[in-house]
């Protein structure tokens, strides 16, 4: 009945057998004015036999039914343009009919339907527009009901929670800075507006979850690219052949990534007495929750098929006994063999596996580098002697995040 005027959608119209006019409920016409009623309007309460008696005044307004009333539909309309200067939501209603009185058929032009500023804020009232942690702190700071929002419709305040009308007002405050010139707007045009606001918010939301898992990905590759450039520092574990530590420790690190944190690798000192083989230090993710053997038969499967390397040893260690080395602070790689060495690391360490002898490595002709460690196609080491900012830029920041901030 009322597709065009969106506040009156919420009327269902009835016909009686005996009558062609159509009839509305005078309770739904009572509750719908007193919902929608502002301290500002110049009516300051909706009284109900005030409202009865006035449509009453009108020519075959009322009809009784069932201890029920009825008004006129014809009624209705009447009361809304000659209360239009008085009710605000009288007004909104007149302005919606004017429109739909001047529009053309057309196509949608949105994929988000104009409701009312009731159904905006309940859609409000489901988002999260932030990160938890960030909406607490800022909600802690300061009351953003307290400022300035001129397109605020305070009446709604009590038909939400103070979480949900904080998104309402933390919504509308940003709406207004954003649309400084929709509080001069009408009620149907100030909240076509607000929607297509609310669907520019719901897009960037979906933007940032690709660029954080684009990023993520990126922050990796980099993460690689930084051990590999230790090769410069010469970091090399010296078996049948040459290796480079980092780019080794590594490719371990993304095998058992669901288990190990960081992992350290050395080849033998003076004092071994076994054949030349790799000594490694695992720092879990988990104390309790990590799986030694998948770990032990992920780590001698990888050395031994990539690198033709023996593994000897391997020693966990507690969350965060690495963390320090991979950071970068002044705690040195050989520190923890050396406490590990004098015993004095005990209380880091979870458990210690001795491989058997096992395992056989096939005889390298001649030494010289690991083919898989020295290959030209190795990752690109990142470096602040050979960083170059307009090539990290262009090549290695994703392209949604280039596009993303090039426009601030």
């Amino acid at each position: 009945m009322f597709e065009n005027v969106p506040l009156l959608k919420c009327f269902p119209c009835i016909q009686f057998e005996d009558d062609s006019n159509k009839w509305i409920r005078f309770q739904a016409i009572v509750d719908f004015l007193r919902k929608h009623h502002l301290e500002t309007d110049s009516i300051k309460e909706i009284k109900r036999h005030n409202l009865l008696r006035e449509m009453k005044s009108y020519k075959n307004s009322i009809r009784e039914t069932d201890s029920e009333i009825h008004v006129n539909l014809s009624t209705f309309i009447r009361y809304i343009f000659h209360h239009c200067d008085q009710l605000k939501i009288c007004l909104h209603i007149v302005h919606q009919i004017e429109a739909a009185m001047h529009s053309r058929p057309k196509k949608q032009q949105h994929s988000i339907q104009v409701y009312s500023v009731e159904e905006l804020y309940k859609n409000i009232a489901t988002k999260q527009f932030r990160l938890p942690a960030i909406d607490n702190i800022s909600k802690k700071d300061q009351s953003i009901d307290n400022y300035c929002t001129p397109c605020l419709f305070q009446n709604y305040k009590g038909q939400f929670t103070d979480n949900e009308w904080q998104k309402i007002c933390f919504f509308e405050y940003h709406f207004s800075k954003s649309n400084q010139e929709a509080e001069f707007k009408d009620y149907d045009q100030q909240l076509d507006l607000k929607w297509q606001f609310l669907r520019q918010v719901d897009n960037v939301a979906v933007v940032a979850k690709s660029i954080k898992k684009s990023s993520n990905n990126i922050i990796k590759y980099r993460n690689e690219r930084k051990h590999i450039a230790e090769t410069d520092e010469k970091i090399l574990l010296y078996a049948s052949k040459i290796h480079i530590a980092a780019r080794i420790e590594n490719e371990l690190c993304t095998a058992a990534s669901e288990d190990v944190e960081n992992v350290l690798l050395f080849d033998c000192v003076s004092s071994c007495t076994h054949r030349m083989k790799i000594h490694i230090f695992a720092e879990v993710k988990s104390e309790r929750l990590f799986q030694m053997a998948d770990v032990i038969s992920t780590f001698k499967f990888h050395l031994m098929n990539r690198h033709n390397l023996l593994m000897h040893s391997i020693v966990f260690l507690m969350p965060n006994t690495l963390t320090p080395i991979s950071e970068g602070t002044d705690m040195s790689r050989f520190e923890i063999r050396d406490l590990y060495m004098l015993n004095k690391l005990d209380e880091n360490i979870i458990t210690e596996h001795i491989l058997e002898d096992d395992q056989e490595v096939e005889s390298a002709e001649e030494e010289g580098k690991c083919d898989r460690c020295f290959q030209n196609q190795m990752i690109k080491p990142l470096h602040w002697k050979s960083f170059n900012i307009i090539q990290e830029w262009t090549m290695d920041v994703p392209l949604d995040v280039q596009i993303l901030l090039e426009h601030f």
